[in-house]
């Protein structure tokens, strides 16, 4: 297991984001990958995420659930649309 350096809350917002934002995205960066084998807990819960995020989106497209359109997109991206 990585030892970690004290981080204060502000920290952990902002990795946890990241990583939600990544995971949510569908975009693996080389620091969620670098993350993974570097700390094989914080990797299995990644997957778990990645597993989650696309159980949603079938079963969302099963009940007929429309997409978000293009504006709505660019608004999500924004922080508007929550």
């Amino acid at each position: 297991m990585p030892k970690y350096k004290k981080v204060n809350e502000d920290i952990i917002d902002t990795l946890l984001g990241g990583i939600f934002s990544a995971i949510g995205k569908r975009a693996h960066s080389v620091a969620l990958k670098t993350l993974s084998k570097r700390d094989p807990e914080l990797g299995d819960k990644i997957k778990k995420l990645e597993k989650l995020r696309g159980d949603l989106e079938k079963s969302l497209k099963s009940k007929g659930v429309p997409g978000l359109t293009k504006t709505q997109k660019r608004a999500l991206a924004r922080g508007e649309l929550i």
